[in-house]
């Protein structure tokens, strides 16, 4: 069984080299990623235990670097308090080479150690001179601890990689690949919840919280999937009475974002692909083919399922939305048009939104797709009041009801105590702001 999540769950996220601050201490501390971006830290709380990982991206034309700012408080930077620095530059000409640093910009209190781990070995100060390593290397910042919690090097491949730092090159509205978002890594939970439904309703539009480790130390999810798939002897399934994937996933990760219809077809393209060139960097060499031939026999039915779903699916990674029904409909709930755009974005995160006046008023924008899949239903509450004032959850739950209509989804839309209660509960805790 643990095989077979691991293979669908490489169908559901990929990894990326990255920055990482891992928090070792008791008490929370705060991150903001600088200049800011929807996807990444914003005066984020990292708990004890938990760490951030932001792959690498570049700045802006003004400031091409990037500032990961730590602070033991809320608001901190912004209000005179301590602020140790890390900072990192994607090198313009030659995106294989990140410049790192680490500084002091007021004097923090006693973490108990700061280390940050680097390609040239460990720097156990808080002052770090400029260091050149390479876009496949994970750097790590510990604090309150000695010991990195990642591998020091990261195997996805170069041109994975690239895509992302490619994408966060554009202009800040660009929407980026989820998997170029930063994310919350935290202990796996003692206790598996029960009755688990869509993990849409618990998952920040901004920063992935991704509580998949199960020890503090991580392993590649390709290098342990080749290891689990060798052991495990695949069972045959009956196809009209398959498990959901997303139950699978849920069996090792209870806290995992999964997305039912999104993993079933992200399983079917990568079958069809053949380990083509959307595929082939998940699996290098023999070891695709080993994955994809697990899958047909976990799923018989993998590739008989009706092309016109792969076609939806297609045409749907495809279509790029006008953003300004949005603007419209939740502007007034919920807040500006930043909030607006990152909730569409976390939301719908297989569209293009965008506000371009030549494609939003020539009607080159707006197409809908016809929903597929079965309708699932979703909790409406972070969207609404008390967590934004001015938006009666009934007033919402019409506009995204309309809004997921048009992007292609079938969602009900619902604010039912049976149906939020227990993710409601458990977002409060996990979810980031």
């Amino acid at each position: 069984m643990v095989g077979q999540v691991l293979i669908l769950g490489a169908l559901v996220a990929l990894t990326q080299a990255k920055a990482i601050v891992t928090n070792r201490c008791t008490h929370p501390v705060y991150l903001w990623s600088v200049p800011g971006k929807s996807g990444v830290a914003d005066n984020l709380p990292i708990g004890p235990g938990k760490r951030y990982e932001e792959p690498w991206r570049y700045g802006t034309s003004v400031n091409p670097g990037i500032a990961i700012k730590v602070s033991p408080d809320e608001n901190g930077i912004n209000e005179g308090k301590s602020e140790i620095n890390f900072q990192y530059s994607v090198d313009p000409h030659d995106a294989s080479k990140v410049w790192i640093n680490l500084n002091v910009v007021r004097p923090p209190p006693p973490y108990g150690g700061v280390v940050l781990y680097t390609c040239h070995g460990p720097y156990r100060d808080p002052y770090v001179p400029t260091r050149q390593c390479s876009y496949t290397d994970d750097i790590e910042l510990v604090l309150c601890g000695t010991e990195r919690s990642t591998p020091p090097h990261d195997k996805t491949s170069p041109d994975t990689i690239n895509d992302c730092i490619g994408r966060l090159h554009e202009r800040d509205t660009t929407v980026q690949p989820r998997q170029c978002n930063g994310r919350v890594i935290g202990p796996k939970p003692k206790h598996e919840p029960k009755n688990r439904k869509d993990d849409n309703d618990d998952v920040d539009v901004n920063v992935k919280v991704d509580n998949s480790d199960k020890h503090a130390t991580t392993v590649p999810l390709k290098d342990v999937m080749r290891h689990e798939a060798a052991k495990h002897a695949p069972k045959h399934a009956d196809a009209s009475k398959k498990e959901p994937l997303c139950d699978l996933v849920w069996k090792v990760w209870p806290e995992a974002e999964c997305h039912e219809e999104m993993a079933e077809q992200n399983a079917r393209l990568f079958y069809k692909d053949n380990c083509g060139k959307r595929s082939i960097h998940m699996f290098p060499g023999a070891d695709c083919q080993k994955v994809r031939q697990a899958l047909k026999k976990i799923y018989p039915d993998i590739d008989k399922e009706p092309k016109v779903t792969t076609a939806v699916l297609a045409e749907r990674r495809d279509l790029v939305m006008c953003i300004n029904k949005a603007y419209k409909l939740l502007g007034p709930l919920i807040g500006d048009e930043d909030i607006v755009y990152e909730v569409m974005n976390g939301l719908f995160y297989d569209r293009s939104y965008t506000s371009d006046e030549e494609i939003c008023y020539n009607n080159k924008a707006n197409a809908t797709v016809q929903p597929t899949g079965h309708k699932e239903r979703r909790c409406v509450k972070k969207f609404c009041n008390p967590k934004f004032a001015d938006a009666n959850c009934s007033d919402v739950e019409d506009a995204l009801e309309e809004l997921s209509k048009d992007a292609g989804y079938k969602v009900d839309w619902t604010s039912s105590d049976d149906e939020c209660g227990h993710h409601w509960a458990r977002s409060h805790n996990l979810t980031h702001v």
